[in-house]
């Protein structure tokens, strides 16, 4: 490049630009920068970088690229969630270079969203010619916005970041639309990126699909109000790209091909999402910056939007200048006169139609989620109804951190027409500079970006886990002291486990489960039962459980009766410390009995019971039964390891019974209870009750 006056200054401009922009994102990142602090918080975003983790786990040769080590032997297990592919790519590079599972998906997540600062400032600068001020006012206003900094509570939205990428490569095609190599190039790359897009933010992807249907709706609408011919329009633009579009559809239908495999299934087997409700913002939403905003965040708080159900979820508001400043360019728009007619050149009309189709579909889909009555009626009523895949989508509300990227571009490229009104070149420098640093300051998260755990520390510690045997290739997890986390950390726990040591489990966590898998609780009495269950109707021949607390792996069918959870004798409300619960009870109060289902299991072990025999008192509500169903029998049969050992019948309050027994290896017993007389409260009119009850359990003891 010649060093004329104009080609430094050009240079000098752009330098400056980039270091803005480097600025920009040190500071946006500045509380994970250099140090241990990780995207996301211990639940969802330990998920998440589980499943991005899957993607280097396929490209070693460890996992199938639609299967994961949790939930096993469950199929299509990927399509439960995101499938985070792109950030995948990413991942694994880091993860090739020697970034641990946690760092990769840090660094992963950082280089994306440079490479969507850069793309939106290219975009902008380049594509659009915006100039370079509002070039980095659109920058600044998408990819460091307030919203995005609380979007990595969900990092999978971190994928809007491919976003400016599409637009470049779609801006490409339009302007190169005679040149058909190019054209092809840019087309068959813009569908590239929205399927890889779906593969890894299925929410990013929807919104993307479901604004280009809208916009092209809104576009043929205008079309006819310039009393334009659609149908002439569609046939000029289809016969314009001639035998091509074969081309475009046929590498659409190609790359979705897997997805639809993948996906369909999962939708079928959950059906999907209810209309959601709870999930639908309010117009205060719009501005919804939280309370941790450095211009408004006083005025938040004094708003007392927290108490809301799911606020967290409704903190994706705009910041107050990109609002004013994208309701001065609506308006702008909206009153161009440069519109006139195309003559029938209708190659994708004028800049202007374009911009208003735009600016219309923005503002239709910002209208679209608000919730306009207290029972929860909205205009999205109409998109899930008739839009397909909108029961697949239930945080609606991060449709408007999503819009944040078409408003940030049509601010910026209106932005010269805005100021237009400034005629001193200086003047309108300093006022969209201005501009520039109040948009900044008004979307600065006094916290950071959403980073709620770090590798300080991480819930599980592999150095100090014992290595499974050799024979181990499923486990599940389980813990003698129950009740110290939710069941979602000992699943996740089990999860990052069985991807550390290349085995699989059957825990999970995800956005849906598998059917008849019934071990999400793991403090509940029956949890071990119920995995032995899956176990062996899934074709597990051998299942392992991991004790957190004994740092002790066993077979299932080993019996570990040492520190069990213990059950409450329900008469003096004390704990019988060798008994264990492990399936049918409905122990769900303190009271004289507890309720059981129709097979009752519990293990006792105690050298007295060999001396002194079992006692069982229980209570048998004939009366219950017959007004259930006549024709069950309520005779309760009791079996001792597995042996028969009593029937008995209904009589008048508490029946007590007393069962000598043959000694037993450990002095281990098993007592089982099984009748086929039950009652549900509900049915027969006694409460709202729905549980299955069977028969009340006073005592099973010495």
């Amino acid at each position: 490049m010649n060093r004329t006056p104009e080609n430094i200054r050009k240079i000098t401009v752009q330098s400056i630009a980039a270091v803005i922009l480097i600025f920009c994102e040190l500071f946006f990142l500045r509380n994970v920068m250099g140090n241990t602090q990780l995207f996301g918080d211990i639940g969802d975003g330990r998920l998440t970088n589980l499943l991005t983790e899957h993607w280097y786990n396929v490209l070693c040769g460890r996992e199938k690229w639609n299967e994961l080590c949790f939930f096993y032997p469950a199929e299509n297990v990927l399509s439960y969630s995101d499938m985070l592919l792109g950030f995948g790519i990413f991942h694994s590079i880091f993860r090739l270079m020697g970034f641990n599972t946690y760092t990769a998906y840090k660094a992963a997540l950082m280089t994306i969203h440079v490479i969507g600062t850069a793309a939106t400032y290219i975009l902008l600068k380049k594509h659009l010619n915006t100039g370079t001020l509002w070039a980095l006012f659109g920058t600044v206003a998408f990819s460091f916005s307030n919203a995005f900094s609380l979007a990595f509570a969900h990092t999978q939205m971190t994928a809007v970041s491919f976003l400016p990428i599409m637009l470049i490569l779609l801006t490409e095609a339009m302007k190169n639309f005679s040149q058909r190599k190019k054209r092809n190039l840019a087309v068959c790359g813009f569908i590239a990126m929205f399927a890889l897009t779906a593969y890894t933010s299925w929410y990013t992807a929807y919104f993307t699909g479901l604004f280009f249907l809208i916009m092209l709706f809104v576009y043929m609408i205008l079309l006819a109000m310039r009393k334009e011919s659609i149908l002439k329009w569609a046939k000029t633009e289809l016969s314009a790209m001639g035998i091509d579009i074969l081309l475009y559809g046929g590498l659409f239908i190609v790359l979705f091909i897997p997805f639809l495999i993948l996906y369909l299934p999962a939708l079928k087997m959950s059906g999907g999402y209810g209309y959601p409700v709870e999930f639908l913002p309010e117009f205060i939403d719009l501005a919804n910056v939280t309370e941790s905003n450095l211009m408004l965040g006083w005025l938040i708080k004094k708003m007392n939007l927290e108490g809301r159900e799911l606020s967290p979820e409704l903190h994706v508001g705009f910041s107050l200048v990109l609002l004013l400043l994208f309701a001065a360019a609506f308006v702008n728009i909206m009153k161009h006169k440069r519109i006139g007619r195309t003559d029938g050149k209708f190659r994708y009309g004028s800049r202007i139609m374009i911009l208003r189709a735009a600016a219309l579909t923005s503002v239709i889909c910002l209208i679209l989620p608000i919730k306009l009555s207290t029972n929860g009626i909205s205009l999205w009523l109409f998109v899930f109804k008739l839009i397909p895949g909108a029961q697949s989508v239930r945080a609606i509300a991060r449709l408007f951190f999503w819009l944040s990227f078409p408003i940030s571009v049509i601010t910026a490229v209106c932005g010269k027409e805005i100021f237009s009104f400034i005629k001193n070149k200086k003047a309108y420098l300093a006022a969209v500079s201005a501009a520039c640093l109040l948009l900044f300051v008004s979307n600065v998260n006094i916290d950071g970006v959403y980073s709620d755990w770090s590798t300080d520390a991480l819930p599980v510690r592999f150095e100090n886990v014992t290595p499974p045997p050799e024979d181990c290739k499923v486990f599940c997890i389980s813990d003698d002291n129950y009740g110290t986390k939710p069941s979602i950390m000992y699943h996740l726990d089990a999860m990052e486990i069985a991807n550390h040591f290349s085995v699989k489990t059957i825990n999970g966590y995800s956005g849906q489960t598998p059917a008849d898998w019934k071990i999400w609780d793991i403090t509940a009495m029956a949890y071990e039962n119920n995995a032995k269950e899956w176990a062996a109707s899934n074709g597990i021949e051998k299942l392992y459980i991991y004790n957190v607390t004994a740092n002790e792996w066993y077979p299932a069918d080993r019996l570990n009766m040492e520190n069990i959870p213990a059950c409450f004798d329900p008469t003096t409300e004390t704990l019988l410390s060798n008994i264990k619960c492990s399936t049918g009870l409905n122990a769900d109060s303190l009271g004289e009995y507890a309720w059981t289902n129709r097979t009752f299991t519990t293990f006792l072990r105690s050298p007295a019971l060999t001396e002194k025999g079992i006692t069982v008192k229980m209570e048998i509500p004939e009366e219950h039964f017959k007004t259930q169903d006549p024709s069950l029998s309520p005779i309760v049969s009791v079996y001792v390891n597995g042996t028969h050992a009593a029937d008995v019948a209904p009589g008048e309050g508490v029946e007590e019974i007393h069962i000598p027994v043959t000694p037993a290896e450990n002095d281990i017993y098993e007592i089982k209870l099984e009748t086929e007389g039950y009652f549900r409260p509900s049915d027969i009119g006694l409460n709202s009750d729905s549980r299955e009850l069977s028969v009340a359990v006073y005592y099973i003891g010495e």
